[in-house]
């Protein structure tokens, strides 16, 4: 049960660390050609 815990809490912060780096990719390829 530990391990599981352990388990989720570390997908967890993986998924949060790819989310913020798909949504800063995501609006840096859209908001950088609108700007210029």
């Amino acid at each position: 049960m530990g391990y599981s815990f352990v388990c989720s809490r570390r997908g967890v912060r993986y998924f949060v660390l790819l989310c913020n780096g798909f949504v800063l990719n995501f609006s840096t390829f859209v908001v950088a050609p609108n700007g210029k």
